[in-house]
């Protein structure tokens, strides 16, 4: 696992090769399954090392994270509370949980949509979502939406932060 993370950190430095998105997706599918994976520093990493391939880096990002979490949600539905319990017990404990589901009784979609452009960590969302019996396809297109928003504000920032920080700093 350790050599994983150095891999994941050592990313970005790769950014510009053809192969790279492809690799940035399959991280970021597999982030659903191992939560280890710091992928919102790889992706803002390799925006800053690949500025010209901002939104394809974005786009691939989302896309696998976006099927992970529709694989991670079909497990959810098929085997139920007890998968996750015996995969990952503390997923559904605290008040986030309580959070998450008031969010998708009162505002449904756009609480998927918002939750998935958030920082936080997704998996509580899709497995609540899944519990809900949210269809496949609607958690596919909201986290996809929302993870595309994320990570072209990623994006925005971290292509932006630069200037705006030489001038804040200026002496």
């Amino acid at each position: 696992m350790k050599k994983f993370l150095d891999f994941c950190k050592t990313l970005p430095q790769y950014a510009s090769k053809k192969w790279f998105p492809f690799a940035l997706a399959f991280i970021a599918f597999a982030d659903y399954f191992i939560f280890v994976i710091p992928l919102d520093a790889v992706v803002v990493g390799s925006i800053i090392a690949a500025r010209s391939r901002w939104f394809t880096i974005s786009f691939w990002s989302s896309l696998g994270s976006t099927l992970g979490a529709v694989i991670f949600a079909g497990l959810v539905q098929h085997f139920g509370v007890t998968f996750l319990q015996s995969w990952a017990p503390h997923l559904l404990e605290g008040e986030m949980v309580q959070m998450i589901t008031h969010w998708l009784q009162h505002y449904g979609f756009v609480a998927l949509i918002a939750m998935a452009a958030t920082p936080i960590h997704q998996h509580p969302t899709v497995a609540i979502a899944a519990l809900a019996k949210v269809t496949l396809p609607t958690i596919f297109i909201t986290m996809f939406i929302g993870r595309l928003i994320k990570y072209c504000i990623y994006t925005w920032l971290s292509t932006h932060a630069q200037k705006g920080l030489s001038r804040f700093f200026k002496s």
